[in-house]
């Protein structure tokens, strides 16, 4: 005869991909298979698929006294060893992409995998023939990131490899996209435009309660029409502006006594503050800079990895973002810590429509002779004024909002943050501005 009950220990160099696809086998079933051992303490093995988990290995006892499926094995069959793997991270980057990772393929030996990838359904157990995303060929491990999904909608997700001509699945995931509240991420219905003295427009965005500025400032002019004077030195009591990369697209630099406009600090909500801004509207302060990320916070389209420190990519704009060294997704930890950067698949980012560009800031080099951008966060960081302030002696700083490259919130490495200074020297420093409507 050419096939013949497995042996145990046949059995157990059985990999799982081999048995995929057995007619009766499903989700809470068992599948009993016998082998030739004739003890009655020999084990039995078992397939078993539990919540999406698929098991393969020996069950123990009596299996001589019970009824149970046979499947032959050719006589010269060599085990197969390898393995497709689904990665067990896949969440919504935005409401319409989801990151699914680190997926892997291995113990392929010298078999040939022509392509690997992922494929999705919102039916469970989806295949290639649903819907698939193919991320090259050959074992090892790889990330995806599938696209054009429906915010609301639970998706199921399987890593897939095609081995020697065989398509071989891994365990399934599921993603469920969120939705971005009603309202939200949309011009202001009370003001989609506003201008300013110098006849610069404006799109705004609503989030929430709160009606911002989509752009930064740019004006050269307080709204009475006095002028700010475009300078290269620093000044805590002189109003002054200071150029940036693309003053038309990324706004003028302030310091801060350009930003008050001679006006007193507040932590009121609303500031009270007109400062640099245009009429009826005015420069946030830190409990409304606050309120932003609070709110953005809470909402779980706007955070990343289901994390609510996470916010920095749905606040960070489409263009421009660079990583300060940090590499993409090299392997496990790169991909957890990259996913969530700005600067990573960037067409996923601005889900909030706050649409923050990286510009930088300017500060006082002495040795260049006066103000430069801080060309290190060039593409990597922009920082936001507020004007609460406090000017306890001893004891003086301010409030700004700050996002970088990064995507958590954590202290000097903040991809948002509402952050303090223990000295003076900011303030003669140059940020952007964003304003708020008025009520």
């Amino acid at each position: 005869m050419g096939f013949t009950p497995r042996f145990a220990l046949e059995w157990d160099g059985l990999k799982v991909p081999l048995l995929r696809g057995i007619q009766g086998v499903s989700d809470g079933s068992v599948a009993y298979f016998t082998h030739t051992n004739d003890d009655e303490s020999s084990f039995v093995f078992a397939y078993k698929v539990w919540n999406d988990y698929e098991q393969f290995n020996l069950n123990g006892g009596n299996s001589v006294y019970q009824g149970l499926s046979v499947r032959c094995i050719k006589e010269d069959f060599n085990p197969i060893e390898y393995a497709v793997n689904t990665g067990s991270v896949c969440d919504a980057a935005s409401p319409t992409v989801a990151y699914c990772g680190v997926n892997s393929v291995e113990g392929v030996g010298g078999a040939t995998v022509s392509e690997r990838g992922l494929c999705w359904s919102t039916n469970q157990n989806p295949t290639t023939a649903d819907n698939k995303k193919a991320e090259g060929s050959g074992a090892g491990n790889f990330t995806s990131t599938i696209s054009g999904l429906t915010p609301g909608t639970t998706y199921y997700v399987r890593a897939y490899a095609i081995i020697d001509g065989e398509t071989v699945y891994g365990y399934m995931n599921s993603v469920k996209m969120p939705v971005v509240p009603e309202g939200d991420a949309q011009p202001c219905a009370s003001a989609a435009t506003l201008t300013d003295y110098d006849g610069n427009v404006y799109n705004t965005v609503q989030l929430r309660q709160q009606c911002w500025m989509k752009e930064n400032l740019r004006t050269s002019h307080y709204a009475d029409g006095t002028e700010i004077e475009l300078e290269t030195v620093e000044s805590e009591s002189i109003p002054y502006r200071y150029n940036s990369w693309d003053n038309s697209r990324d706004g003028y630099f302030y310091n801060l006594a350009a930003v008050m406009n001679g006006a007193a600090s507040s932590n009121a909500v609303p500031s009270g503050v007109q400062g640099v801004c245009p009429d009826g509207w005015h420069v946030p302060s830190g409990a409304e800079w606050e309120q932003l990320v609070e709110y953005v916070s809470s909402v779980e389209a706007y955070t990343c990895g289901c994390n609510d420190l996470q916010i920095g990519k749905a606040l960070a704009s489409t263009r421009a973002w660079q990583s300060l060294g940090i590499p993409r997704y090299s392997d496990w930890a790169n991909y957890m810590n990259a996913r969530c950067q700005a600067h990573f698949e960037m067409n996923t980012n601005n889900t909030t429509g706050f649409n923050v560009q990286p510009t930088s800031h300017t500060y006082y080099h002495e040795s260049q002779g006066g103000i430069v951008i801080a060309s290190f966060y060039i593409y990597a960081q922009t920082i936001f004024h507020s004007m609460t302030f406090n000017k306890t002696p001893g004891n003086e700083y301010y409030y700004q909002f700050n996002i970088s490259y990064r995507g958590q919130v954590d202290g000097n490495a903040s991809g948002y943050g509402v952050r303090d200074y223990a000295d003076d020297s900011n303030k003669l420093n140059g940020f952007s501005v964003r304003c708020l409507k008025d009520n």
